[in-house]
Formats: structure tokens, C-alpha cells, sequence
């Protein structure tokens, strides 16, 4: 199996100030997005300036679809160096289409003055930008808020294979063959299952915190699927055969197979500090 260490699904920059279509610069047609913004190292005060104005901008106009905007906004920076840069990854779920995500365009809304120069500031600032739309995969027994008040995971029995501390989300991008997504969803349905009726205590608190989306886009004629962990169970198992396998020993053998079937790379993003949009 191949492991991806950086996962880019599409390049974009970031809009000119001098030329701005009517509509939204940056719509979101989807259920939801990621955006991997890498920011120079020398001008991550100035990026964090933007994003505070940002947050100012929309406060100032308020309302059901632009707080519904803010609610699905989380920001954070990433643990992982990428590219040499300081690595800021944008989580909007859910999207709400129609709504302008520009950076520099949401702060021209309110603040026409100051476009040019947070426009100059956010070109000097990044050094690329990546952006993945993606639908949600509903899976039963995943991503259940009501489970969130469940215990917590107790002490392993063994050590996890794939465990996170010290982080405030997770971002998984698997890259499945094209024909076989329906064998992976069965798979994350098996998943769901194992999670809701597994022996070890904590783990439908930590399916709760576990949602699946499928890339609207190929990447190099695969799929990609998309976990993201938010709150992240510190030190608790995340490895997707395993945790099946402690539910479902007996059918491990099938579920591996198919799951080895449709892999083709993985990438893991931990998630650090983050910055809400709300105030």
C-alpha cells in the first residue's frame, strides 16, 4: 500500500483585487470543503491579521445564511510542515452555497477601503493554495452528535496503530480505486457498525466525532475519501481495520480484502491551533 505524505487535490490564487465578478469569487457547489492555504513563514502574523479581519467582517453582517457560514468555518494550523511553510487548513462544513469564502472579497464587503491592501497582503503572505470540495457519505453510526456524551475511551488493551495526542482535529484523505467505491462504503459501513457495538468502552464517543466525504474531483484517476476527526480521543485507535476487527473478528478477513482492494494512498493532516470564525 502507498502512503501519500502530502495530498494537493487542486491549485487556485487568490482573487485580484482589481478584477471581481459580479457573483461570489469563491462559492462552494458542494456539501462541504477543505482548504490547505501554505502560508510563508515570515508572514504568518500578517495571514493571522487577515483572518481576524475576516472574523470582523463577518460579524458585521449579520443573519440566518451568514451565521450559518461562521458556524461551518473552523481554521486551523496544521502540526505537519508542508512545503516548507506554515500550513493553514480551512474546514467548511457544511458549505453554504451561494456565500462568498474569499478572503479579501469578505472584508471588501464591509470595508471597500481595505481590499487593496489585505489583497497585496494575502498575495505577499501565500505560497499556494489547494481546495477540495467534497459530499457527505452518510454512515450510520458515525458522526452521531447524541454519542458525544458516551465515556471515553479507556486504556488500550493494545497499542493503536494509528492514535493522535496533543491535537485538536484530524484530517484522513484515503484514495480508492474508481471502481471500487461502493466496496469501500461498505467498508465505512461495517466501520459504523463496529464502532456502535464494539466490546471496547468509548467508542461511540469516538465515532461521533467521525465523518466520511467523498471528493467531488478525481485525483490522478482515483477517488478520494475524506475523514475528518474532530474531537479527536487522545491515544485511542483510529485504524480503520483494526477497529472493525475488535467488533467483527470473524469477518476481518473479507473486510481487510476489500479494503486492500480499493486503497490506493493515504495522507494524514493533525490539526493544531484552531481559529473559529464565530466571535
Amino acid at each position: 500500500m502507498r502512503t501519500l505524505v502530502w495530498l494537493v487535490i487542486a491549485c487556485a490564487v487568490g482573487i485580484s483585487a482589481t478584477a471581481q465578478p459580479a457573483g461570489p469569487a469563491f462559492a462552494i457547489d458542494a456539501d462541504a470543503a477543505i482548504v490547505t492555504v501554505f502560508i510563508r513563514p515570515t508572514h504568518t502574523a500578517a495571514f493571522d491579521k487577515l483572518l481576524e479581519r475576516v472574523r470582523t467582517a463577518l460579524a458585521s453582517t449579520p443573519g440566518a445564511a451568514r451565521q450559518s457560514q461562521v458556524d461551518g468555518w473552523q481554521i486551523f494550523q496544521a502540526l505537519d510542515v508542508g512545503q516548507g511553510n506554515t500550513t493553514y487548513v480551512m474546514r467548511i462544513d457544511p458549505a453554504v452555497k451561494g456565500r462568498e469564502y474569499d478572503l479579501t472579497r469578505i472584508i471588501g464587503g464591509v470595508a471597500p477601503d481595505q481590499i487593496l491592501e489585505f489583497s497585496r497582503a494575502y498575495r505577499e503572505a501565500q505560497s499556494g493554495r489547494s481546495v477540495m470540495t467534497m459530499n457527505r457519505v452518510a454512515i450510520a453510526g458515525l458522526g452521531n452528535a447524541a454519542d458525544r456524551s458516551a465515556p471515553a475511551p479507556g486504556k488500550p488493551a493494545l497499542e493503536p496503530r494509528l492514535a493522535f495526542r496533543g491535537v485538536e482535529a484530524v484530517i484522513v484523505t484515503i484514495l480508492v480505486k474508481s471502481d471500487q467505491t461502493a466496496a469501500f462504503e461498505a467498508v465505512m459501513v461495517t466501520l459504523g457498525k463496529a464502532m456502535q457495538s464494539s466490546p471496547v468502552a468509548g467508542r461511540k464517543r469516538q465515532a461521533a466525532g467521525m465523518k466520511i466525504f467523498k471528493g467531488v474531483d478525481l485525483f490522478d484517476g482515483s477517488v478520494p475519501y475524506v475523514m475528518t476527526i474532530d474531537p479527536v480521543e487522545a491515544d485511542a485507535e483510529y485504524d480503520v481495520v483494526r477497529l472493525i476487527q475488535e467488533a467483527f473478528p470473524n469477518q476481518i478477513t473479507q473486510v481487510f480484502e476489500q479494503y486492500r482492494t480499493a486503497f490506493v494512498g493515504q495522507a494524514v493532516i493533525r490539526l493544531g491551533h484552531r481559529f473559529s470564525m464565530a466571535r
